[in-house]
């Protein structure tokens, strides 16, 4: 049975990149390690128009993945993010405000599902139909997830996780898209299944059911009828 985790929020169809900006790479991936020369990464300027499409999650999906494995300063990654599950930190607005790719709430959020990912093997032939193989060794090494981080995106995630009850049923409530990204790879580690990337959209999911080939009950009805995605975008190829 999958875990209950509500979310309600808003993706963006239209969103857009309207600057690539280039900027001075201030990671440190060796603390103390002084850069032998200055290194530049570009960095995405987003707006959007319109009022957005709102959706709804009620259960923990596998879909954060999608973000941890995706390169912020690639356009389609990006886009397609935005258009299908919205702004992990509800800045983006049609009003005309901007977010970027490299402020440090992205970047964060980015290297703590990252390291979530590590528990899972790559994808078997790098094919829609193959597994990805979730590893018990590996376990303890990405429960550190929110250890190697510690900005707004890797200590303030559960402060936004809310009681929500629906009758006398309860379940957690995610009040943005960032902590239900943080929770549901939690949730997705502790559980230890494989998963698997949708046939149709190319989004992961978890494999409840050993053969399933879609995420959903909306990609399988669209690819058994051979029609666009659901999700606003198209199936990708996902090629390393």
């Amino acid at each position: 049975m999958r875990e209950a985790l509500y979310f309600s929020g808003i993706r963006w169809p239209a969103a857009r990149v309207v600057d690539r900006k280039q900027l001075i790479d201030d990671d440190d991936p060796v603390p103390g390690l002084v850069p032998v020369a200055v290194s530049y990464v570009d960095a995405l300027v987003i707006e959007t128009t319109g009022s957005g499409r709102p959706y709804e999650v009620n259960f923990i999906e596998g879909w954060w993945r999608d973000f941890a494995e995706g390169r912020l300063d690639d356009e389609n990654h990006v886009l397609r993010f935005l258009r299908r599950r919205g702004d992990p930190f509800g800045v983006l607005a049609p009003d005309g405000t901007q977010i970027s790719t490299r402020s440090r709430t992205w970047r964060d959020l980015k290297k703590v599902l990252e390291v979530a990912a590590t528990a899972w093997e790559p994808q078997l032939a790098f094919t829609p139909a193959g597994i990805s193989r979730f590893r018990p060794e590996r376990r303890q090494g990405a429960e550190r997830m929110f250890d190697v981080v510690t900005g707004p995106a890797a200590t303030g995630w559960a402060d936004d996780l809310g009681v929500h009850y629906s009758g006398i049923s309860r379940s957690d409530h995610a009040k943005t898209l960032a902590a239900y990204l943080c929770a549901a790879a939690a949730a997705s580690v502790e559980a230890g299944l494989d998963m698997r990337r949708c046939g149709h959209c190319g989004s992961w999911f978890t494999l409840h059911y050993a053969n399933a080939r879609h995420c959903g009950n909306s990609c399988r009805a669209a690819a058994n009828s051979n029609r666009r995605s659901p999700h606003v975008v198209v199936s990708q190829d996902h090629n390393p």
